[in-house]
């Protein structure tokens, strides 16, 4: 999880944890609601991330496979 995360992340994810656990305390409603709402608003990150992710990843397989072109048709080249 520290690879993914880093210590930053961890220590956010703690913070909100224990921000949740306080008002959770207060009132078990309300700490609830926050609660799933965190969790919706992680997953809207997580879907924008892995679109992002998914474009880059898409561009980077077209440039390698460009490469690889290229490759062969040097590779015919008589060698010096």
């Amino acid at each position: 999880m520290r690879d993914t995360l880093g210590s930053e992340g961890i220590a956010g994810v703690a913070v909100v944890l224990i921000a949740v656990g306080i008002l959770t305390v207060h009132d078990p409603i309300v700490g609830a609601g926050v609660m799933i709402l965190s969790a919706g608003l992680a997953l809207i990150a997580k879907g924008i991330a892995d679109s992002t992710i998914g474009r880059s990843g898409s561009s980077s397989r077209h440039a390698a496979r460009l490469g690889r072109l290229r490759g062969c048709a040097f590779a015919a080249l008589p060698k010096e």
